[in-house]
């Protein structure tokens, strides 16, 4: 694998068919990215070994060094070493990926009812803008179902959770009083994903 600029380039197929082992080391690597570490070149299983041996097992710390740990977490997936990874936080690693993307879901999701309560309760304000935000918001919660349909169980909880901060944005954008807008979502899931919103506005 390699990192140049700051995106990963990996032999995504290779460690794909490598199974879970992998899928894990794909993970851990791109985390190492999200922390905005970059990586030096991990090439082939001589590397491997030779890391492993010199940082000898459990002398990098998960809480002290995330880039070394994962260097050295990598390579005993990669070496099939499974009985010497550190589980316990590569769990945790991978619970953190999952949240990350179900706050992705609700951040889009915000953003949209966001925008329809504006919509709705200042039709006199409406802009190219405002309509704009929402297709795009729903083009992005498309994107993250498609990619991660095993969080479509849990849109109902981020709809709830995305209106409660949406309602408190959009009184604050339109200056009106909070009181006056509906104390729950009141879009179902096909409005907020297909309800038409015309620019410009039909007489």
């Amino acid at each position: 694998m390699r990192w140049i600029g700051g995106i990963l380039f990996e032999r995504q197929s290779v460690l794909e068919r490598q199974g879970a082992a992998g899928r894990c080391q794909i993970i851990i690597m791109r985390r190492i990215e999200q922390h905005g570490t970059k990586c030096p070149m991990m090439d082939d299983r001589s590397h491997t070994t030779k890391r492993i041996s010199r940082s000898g097992r459990g002398s990098v710390r998960y809480e002290r060094d995330l880039y070394g740990w994962a260097l050295e977490q990598a390579a005993l997936l990669r070496a099939g070493r499974l009985d010497e990874v550190d589980a316990r936080n590569i769990a945790e690693e991978l619970d953190d990926v999952g949240s990350e993307q179900y706050d992705k879901l609700a951040s889009a999701l915000r953003i949209i009812l966001v925008h329809l309560l504006k919509w709705d309760h200042q039709a006199q304000r409406r802009t190219r803008s405002w309509r704009a935000s929402i297709l795009v918001q729903r083009n992005h919660v498309r994107r993250v179902l498609k990619k991660n349909p095993g969080l479509k169980a849990r849109v109902e909880e981020a709809v709830s959770e995305a209106y409660a901060d949406a309602r408190i944005e959009a009184a604050a954008q339109t200056r009106l009083d909070e009181r006056g807008l509906p104390a729950r979502c009141p879009y179902s899931w096909p409005q907020i994903m297909d309800r038409a919103v015309e620019w410009p506005p039909t007489p």
